[in-house]
Parts: structure tokens; sequence; C-alpha cells
């Protein structure tokens, strides 16, 4: 799991805002958010991840590994308590400026999915980003040495939601990797989908994703 979750660290690290400084092109005009909905945290339930407030399922193989909240603090830099109950360690992620909701991964090939969820308050100017503008930090700030090439965003929903998806490869094909971002409230939700497409296709990856 610890290696799992360094390959993933180089990416993670595009999501910050305040850390890039960029400020995107296309404000709304009064400033105010798109979208009245709020973020909150999914859960896991018969081998079945479920996101209400985002009406999305993940439903990942047999044998895939689920990581626990704990392994999700220690990325963030989150300290639990023994004794935290669900509720209080949803409220201790959801007051961090990126919340990871949720990793699961194939322990065999490396595909996993991660859910994160930025809160675009805690950035200046952030919540003035859509989803495009904010897929477009997100490449700017991935390693030039992967090689990474995109293809052109395009509209996809998922639960009566409406994403904006791209799709990439890296390292001489030996990586794919599909973003999907959805604002919701304050938060940008991403959901990075990240496989070999020498042992899976995208298809069979994105058809994990569904209604919840």
């Amino acid at each position: 799991m610890k290696k799992w979750i360094a390959l993933l660290l180089a990416a993670m690290m595009a999501f910050a805002l305040v850390a890039c400084g960029e400020t995107p092109n296309n404000e709304n005009k009064d400033g105010s958010e798109t979208k009245t909905e709020e973020f909150a945290r999914g859960e896991w339930k018969d081998g079945v991840y479920t996101n209400a407030s985002l009406g999305l399922a993940v439903t990942p193989p047999e044998g895939w590994v689920v990581a626990s909240d704990e392994e999700l603090a220690e990325i963030m830099g989150v300290v639990l308590e023994n004794t935290a109950t669900t509720a209080q360690i949803s409220e201790e992620f959801l007051k961090a400026q990126n919340c990871y909701d949720m990793m699961v991964q194939d322990p065999v090939t490396g595909a996993n999915i991660l859910l994160m969820a930025e809160n675009l308050a805690l950035s200046v100017g952030g919540t003035s980003y859509d989803e495009k503008a904010y897929s477009a930090v997100v490449i700017n700030g991935l390693p030039e040495e992967y090689g990474y090439t995109f293809s052109d965003g395009e509209t996809v929903t998922i639960g009566g939601r409406e994403y904006y998806m791209i799709q990439a490869t890296a390292l001489d094909g030996a990586l794919g990797q599909d973003y999907l971002f959805t604002r919701i409230g304050k938060h940008m939700v991403s959901v990075i989908v990240s496989y070999s497409p020498l042992a899976v296709d995208s298809d069979t990856m994105l058809a994990m994703l569904g209604d919840a």
C-alpha cells in the first residue's frame, strides 16, 4: 500500500491551487458559485463505494484493496484520534483543502481509482474555477518527465451529474489515466482512474463508475 501511495503522490501534487498561484481566465461575472450543492464524503458497503452527494457509485472487482481512512489521513497530513467516530473523521477530512475521500487498487496490476475534493474557498480566486479551467491547472502541474499526452476534453454524465473528462497516456504508453472533474458547491471533485493499457483498457476501468 505504501508503494502505491508513493506512486500517486506526484500526480496529487498537481491539485493544490494555492501552491500553483494561477488565476483562471473565466471568472463568473458576479464572483458567485455556480452550484448550490455541498460535497459530502462517501462510504464503502459490501465492496461498493457510494457517494450520495455526487450520485456516484464505484464498483471495483473482487480482490481490489481499499485504502483505510488512516492511510488517507496520512496522505493529507490529518491526525486522527484513536477514539474518533466516523462522523468526526469525516469532519476532519472536510476541513482540509484537499480531501482524499476514496482510493482503491488492484494489487496485481496496480490499476487504481482515486476520488478527491479540493475546497476552492481556501484558494485565492479558487471559487471562480470551473471544471475546464481547473483541468488546465492540473495538466500543467503534472510531471513533464512522464511524457504525458492528452485527449481533447469531453463531457460525460454519471449519476445524473456532468463531468469534464480528459484522457491521458504517459511513460511511453505504459500508463493510462482518465481525469474526471465536477464542481459541487465550493469543492472541485476529481476522479482519477489510473491503469496500464497493457493490462486493462480505459472502457473497462470507466465501467466501474456508475449511478448510486
